[in-house]
């Protein structure tokens, strides 16, 4: 990170933090699409503008009532695909009280791996409920640590990097929980 010397000052960020691992920049802005035709379009126009925005996919306004299994395949398969260039893509699944909300999990873990930047858990209503979520999705990403991989198969890396991303050992993964209308990270 460059210096942020003005009139032989020194800035907090360098004083604080010299020689120590620069957080990451994380956009303030974050674009959500449902359809295939709208992800595949906020990410082209994300890979031309830089990044300056996450594109969250959406399973849950996003998928056709019965539709949620093939939604959440169609959502790895844009995501482990080159319009995916800026790997700034995460997914919003369904909220806690939806019977697919482990099924998104399941899909989007194993299909999407690594090329997950974070996962939205929307409506939670209690600490209970997105402390179960983000438990859930621990269990699943050590699940797919374990299991050996079809070299084959359509996920765009392992399950450890998707806890990277996740925020479980990396960086800028996160978990972002909207609860009574009140987003945290």
């Amino acid at each position: 990170m460059p210096s942020s010397r003005t009139h032989g000052a020194t800035h907090p960020r360098d004083a604080l933090f010299a020689g120590e691992k620069p957080f990451p920049v994380i956009p303030a802005c974050e674009h959500f699409a449902g359809s295939e035709r709208l992800i595949a379009k906020a990410l082209e126009l994300q890979a031309k503008m830089g990044a300056l925005f996450d594109v969250t996919c959406d399973c849950e306004d996003g998928a056709e009532a019965g539709k949620e299994k093939q939604h959440a395949e169609m959502i790895v398969d844009v995501l482990t695909s080159p319009k995916n260039t800026l790997g700034m893509a995460g997914v919003r699944i369904h909220d806690y009280t939806h019977a697919h909300w482990k099924k998104d999990v399941d899909i989007l873990v194993a299909g999407a791996g690594t090329k997950l930047a974070y996962v939205t858990l929307p409506k939670s209503t209690s600490a209970a409920q997105v402390a179960g979520m983000i438990a859930y999705v621990r269990s699943v990403s050590a699940k797919e640590e374990d299991r050996p991989r079809d070299p084959g198969a359509r996920a765009g890396g392992n399950a450890r990097g998707a806890e990277r991303r996740l925020g479980h050992r990396g960086a800028r993964g996160a978990c972002r929980c909207s609860i009574s209308g009140s987003w945290i990270s």
